[in-house]
This record gives structure tokens, C-alpha cells and sequence, in this order.
């Protein structure tokens, strides 16, 4: 463990355990459906890689402006196209630079990064940590509604996969911390 508060513990483990039952793998899926509240779509127009991070966030109990997500219960969440990756990266408070290399071993279930070419960030993509690095560089995230440009921009609704920390593909440009993310929602105390 990264010497966290038994609250983060807990939070990290049921995020853990809400992506490994809820990252869809099929367009049109009840999880698929659950995790974009219906936007999936098996085109160009649409890539929700930006959703899961939210859908965790409200499975959680987490409540923000920044989870861009239709929530009926509150009047502070109505989801806006565009927003999910922007809402996400620029999180005051909880979104940082990416992780440095002695950073990697903090990374832990629930944790959001946020990758994105430096000079193209309209083409970034957004995975959640799903357990530790093991190995020193090797993590397990999850991905959803990510669009794959070699299959001709197919959307791929969602996986589990292994990242190499040393050459993720696109850089790694943010990092939102799980425990930043509940200060910032009220949910642990500290500044």
C-alpha cells in the first residue's frame, strides 16, 4: 500500500471492483449503456473514453461539477458534449502533470491519466487505473469507447489491459489521483 487512509483503501478497492464488473466489452451492452448513459455509438462521431471515469465517480458516491454526467438527483450535473476529457484534465485540485517515474508506484486502482500528443491534445484518451503497478512500469487499466484510427476509426467499447508506463503510445499529460479526487468532493479531509 502507498500508506493511505483506510477511507482511500476502501475507495480504491471498490473502484477496483466496480471496473473489473462494469467495463462494457460490446457496443449496446447493459454496462456499455450504464457507463455512457446511452451515447455509445459504432461511429466516428463519438468516442467515450471520457465517460468511465464519471460512471465511476457516480458509482462511488462522488458528486462534483466536473463528473460530466446526467444526474436527476442533483442540479449540479447535466452532460455536455465535449467535456468529459477538459472537465477531467483540468480539475482544480485533483488533476495534475503526469505521474514522474518515481511516481509510478503511487498509481492505484481508481487513479485517472490522461494521455495526449503534446502538440495534438483534441486526440487525447482517458484510462483508470485498475490495480498497482506491478513490475515497476507495468499497470492494468481500463478503457472505454476508444477510437481505433488503424481499424479505420471503429470504436472499441471497452477493455482491461496491461500499459508499459515506459512507452504508453500517446504521452501521459495528467493524473488524477483517487485521493485528490475525494478531497475535492468532500469526501477526505486535508488540504
Amino acid at each position: 500500500m502507498n500508506n493511505e487512509p483506510v477511507i482511500v483503501t476502501e475507495y480504491r478497492h471498490r473502484a477496483s471492483e466496480w471496473l473489473d464488473a462494469h467495463v462494457p466489452a460490446v457496443i449496446g451492452d447493459a454496462n456499455a449503456l450504464l457507463v455512457s448513459q446511452g451515447r455509445v455509438r459504432a461511429d466516428n462521431h463519438y468516442s467515450g473514453c471520457g465517460d468511465l471515469p464519471p460512471a465511476m465517480y457516480e458509482a462511488l458516491g462522488f458528486q462534483h461539477p466536473n463528473i460530466n454526467r446526467d444526474n436527476p438527483a442533483t442540479s449540479a450535473n447535466e452532460w455536455r458534449v465535449g467535456f468529459n476529457v477538459s472537465l477531467l484534465a483540468g480539475w482544480a485540485g485533483a488533476a495534475r502533470r503526469a505521474p514522474f517515474e518515481s511516481e509510478w508506484p503511487l498509481l492505484d486502482a481508481g487513479d485517472v491519466l490522461i494521455q495526449w500528443p503534446a502538440r495534438d491534445p483534441n486526440n487525447a484518451h482517458v484510462i483508470v487505473v485498475v490495480a498497482p503497478v506491478c513490475s515497476g512500469h507495468i499497470i492494468s487499466i481500463a478503457e472505454h469507447g476508444q477510437r481505433i484510427p488503424e481499424a479505420g476509426g471503429r470504436v472499441r467499447v471497452g477493455r482491461v489491459r496491461v500499459l508499459d508506463l515506459r512507452s504508453p503510445g500517446r504521452p501521459l499529460q495528467r493524473w488524477l489521483p483517487l485521493p485528490a479526487v475525494m478531497r475535492t468532493c468532500g469526501l477526505l479531509g486535508g488540504a
